[in-house]
Order: C-alpha cells, then structure tokens, then sequence
C-alpha cells in the first residue's frame, strides 16, 4: 500500500522540497486541465457570487455572534479546531460556506445537527456567518505527516488519473485557477479524515449536492482518497 514506509526520520528534510516541487507541477498542468474541467462546470454550477453580490451588505459583527452562538461547539469559534472529522472552516470561502448552509438546510446535504442548527437561519444570517469565517487568516499548513502518501496525493491533485477519467482536482479547488466557481472550496490544509470522509461519501452517494464530485469519487479506491488527504492537508495554495 502507498505510503506504509516509515518516514518520520527525514519527514522534514524532504517535506519542503515536496511543496516547492508541487508549485511547478501544477503550474504545467493547469493550463492542460483547466479547459476540460471549464467545460464540465459551467453547466452546473450555481451562479452564487451575482447572487451575493445583489444581496444586503455582510455584517461581521452579527456573523461573529452567531458563530459564538451556534458554531463554538463543533468547529470553535474561529473555525480552526474541532474533531478530526469536522471541517476546518477558519478562512474558507464565504461563497462556498454559504452554498453549504443553503443545502443543509434544504436537505440536499444529509447532516442531522447541522439540519437543526440551520434551520432557523435567514439568508442573511448564512451571509453574515460565512462572511465571518471567510474573513479569518487561513489555516496554518504543516510539513506533511507521510511525505510518500503525501506525494502520491500531490500527483492525482495535478495530473488527475487519466486511465480512470479523474481530472485533476487542481483545476478547480486552487484559487488561481480560472475553472474555479462558488461551489467550489479552497482545500489548503484542511483535515486528512475530513477530506477522506467527504469523498468516500460522493462515492457512495450519501452526499448528493455536488454532481461533478460525485461522478470523480466513483473512480477513486480507498488507497487513493487516502492519499488525496494527505497530500491536501499539507498543501499550501498557489
């Protein structure tokens, strides 16, 4: 299985030169990837930023208490901590965050206390809260806990697995990238058991609110999630 070498002793000597690397492996690849994945989002993907955009200013103040409020519990106050499980959402897109409320409570995305938290939130309250959290400095990324899997991850991220018709998750989850949309979050340093658990459920279809995602996990193993995670854990954005 990839990764399963014992790396600790030099994990720090080699994690640098894996994200330097990485920085000109994506920078070749985007330009092939970009076009395809264009392609397969425009169709479906919500047009959330005019949507915002006509929308009544963002208060922070009032995001800020409902975060305190209603977040603290799960996801800390600033959205940095929580259990391993539980998303990193400390400088995430506020776009994306809002989409992600608007599904839960909606039904389109399955989560029991996050349906119950939500559904007393008024658009603007979504506005406000993601407006917060999106506001804050982002994730601090750390040298990468297994430089193999870790690369292994980092090649499937830029080139994607032309043999299983995977495009590369670059195109559209890197903030340079022209392809990426609303519906789309930034992944730098979010947890490794969150990002496996998320595409684990796109494959089995428990999570449903995202249909490009759920066409690329189909054709993605275990051991392949496994690595995604690690190698998006320790990314840093381009």
């Amino acid at each position: 299985m990839v990764g399963r070498k014992n790396m600790n002793n030099d994990r720090e000597n080699h994690a640098p030169s894996l994200l330097i690397a990485t920085r000109g492996f994506y920078r070749r690849r985007l330009t092939f990837c970009a076009p395809l994945l264009i392609a397969m989002i425009v169709p479906v993907a919500p047009v959330l930023a005019g949507e915002m955009g006509n929308a009544a200013p963002v208060d922070l103040k009032k995001g800020e208490s409902l975060a305190k409020q209603m977040c603290v519990a799960c996801h800390t106050d600033d959205g940095s901590h929580g259990v391993p499980l539980i998303p990193i959402i400390q400088g995430q897109r506020a776009n994306y965050l809002v989409k992600q409320l608007t599904d839960f409570k909606s039904g389109a995305r399955v989560n029991a206390v996050m349906e119950s938290l939500v559904g007393s939130l008024r658009d603007e309250d979504m506005r406000n809260v993601a407006g917060y959290f999106s506001g804050l400095a982002p994730v601090e990324v750390k040298p990468p806990k297994n430089v193999d899997l870790a690369a292994a991850g980092r090649e499937i991220y830029a080139l994607g697995i032309p043999g299983k018709s995977v495009p590369a998750c670059v195109a559209c989850h890197e903030p340079s990238s022209p392809a990426m949309t609303a519906e789309s979050p930034v992944l730098s340093g979010q947890r490794q058991d969150y990002i496996k658990l998320q595409l684990a459920n796109f494959r089995a279809g428990s999570r449903k609110n995202s249909e490009l995602m759920t066409q690329m996990a189909l054709h993605l193993s275990d051991e392949e999630i496994q690595s995604i995670g690690a190698y998006v854990e320790s990314a840093k954005n381009k």
